[in-house]
């Protein structure tokens, strides 16, 4: 590939400019902060979404993973690749055309993200996740391109930032939903979330659980990752009703479904009361959790969403008789009529949550699952 910096003669190239993965001159060099080995992001990202989490030539085993761009080396990569002739590197960053594709105030929000001053680079943050938000999960390919280059600087803000940049951050990377992202981010993310969750600022303990809540379904061993980090028991703070919380609750609800997929998460659940705080949360009267919200010209019934997804984790938690019956009392068939609810009553058109499927969830086959007439029902996955 022309112009990729991984593309020439190994015994051609100086031995610190090698990638030790692909044995090729990198062309955006990173180190990666627990073993103080020097990777091109490219190829490292690569044997990081395939779950593994040990360093690829060291072979140490990373409960971490920090990864930092070397710009001084990358400047000596390609200062050498123009003594000898070779294609110049390509730019990090997208073209200024891209960048302006993208949409009006792209370019500014990529350069006050990248500022000197952490407080800006939060209010950059913040209205990047305004943006993304816009974009939807569909993006353009200059959109994507956007996001893309301004990845490892919010895992920066995540770890670094302040609070509220931390949470802004967080919030920000929770809309990543292409799958390679999403594996990637939970190397490089997960250990910054679960922290975030014990913020002392809800927004950021509400946005940790919006990013965790889509690592946790990242690989099959994610959810025990996070859960020996001390996961469940930040997400549980936030399902007590008890407690005032300006924001809902459904993402922590989901992220503690992702983390009962293995034995460990179930009873870290369990062991922290999460079964009477869900069924609280499931059951809870509408009044009393907020009310709506716009969205897209709509409305949503937020304490919906939170009833859906806390049955959703109490599905997963496999409730024994005796757990299921314990006041409150709850019944399976209740359970799946609220994890797979329609979105009519989750936008408050109709009065039940089995009720007003449209055509596409009826093709989905959510109202069988409802009644619990598939397989799957009983897995506790949110729609």
């Amino acid at each position: 590939m022309a112009g990729s910096g991984e593309d020439e003669d190994t015994g051609e190239v100086p031995e610190e400019f090698l990638d030790p993965i692909s044995f090729a001159c990198m062309g955006d060099p990173v180190l990666l902060c627990g073993t103080g080995q020097v990777y091109c992001l490219r190829s490292l990202r690569a044997w990081l979404q395939t779950g593994s989490r040990k360093c690829p030539k060291t072979n140490m085993a990373m409960r971490d993973v920090e990864v930092v761009r070397l710009p001084s080396l990358r400047s000596r990569i390609a200062a050498w690749r123009a003594a000898q002739g070779l294609d110049t590197l390509p730019p990090l960053d997208p073209s200024p055309g891209a960048v302006q594709a993208a949409g009006p105030g792209v370019a500014r929000l990529l350069a006050d993200l990248r500022c000197g001053d952490a407080y800006k680079r939060g209010l950059a943050a913040g209205a990047l996740n305004d943006v993304l938000i816009q974009w939807g999960p569909q993006p353009t390919a200059e959109q994507q391109s956007v996001m893309e280059a301004v990845l490892l600087d919010l895992v920066w803000l995540l770890r670094q930032g302040d609070p509220y940049g931390s949470g802004v951050a967080a919030a920000a990377l929770s809309q990543y939903e292409r799958p390679d992202q999403v594996a990637f981010l939970a190397a490089v993310a997960a250990m910054p979330a679960v922290a975030l969750l014990w913020s002392p600022h809800s927004y950021g303990q509400h946005s940790a659980a919006r990013l965790l809540s889509n690592l946790a379904r990242a690989f099959p061993a994610m959810p025990d990752v996070l859960v020996e980090a001390g996961a469940a028991r930040g997400l549980l703070q936030q399902l007590d009703l008890r407690q005032p919380f300006p924001y809902s609750r459904c993402s922590a609800a989901a992220a503690l479904a992702g983390l009962c997929a293995c034995d460990a998460g179930r009873e870290e659940v369990r062991a922290g009361g999460g079964v009477a705080l869900l069924k609280a949360m499931a059951l809870q009267p509408e009044a009393a959790g907020p009310t709506a919200r716009h969205n897209g010209g709509g409305t949503e019934v937020l304490v919906r969403f939170d009833r859906r997804d806390a049955a959703g984790c109490l599905l997963a938690l496999h409730l024994s008789p005796e757990e299921a019956a314990a006041e409150p009392a709850v019944d399976q068939g209740t359970l799946l009529a609220l994890n797979h609810c329609s979105h009519a009553w989750l936008r408050g058109e109709v009065p039940e949550p089995a009720l007003g499927y449209s055509e596409q969830e009826l093709a989905a086959g959510l109202n069988r699952l409802a009644l619990g007439e598939d397989s799957e029902a009983g897995a506790g996955a949110a729609t």
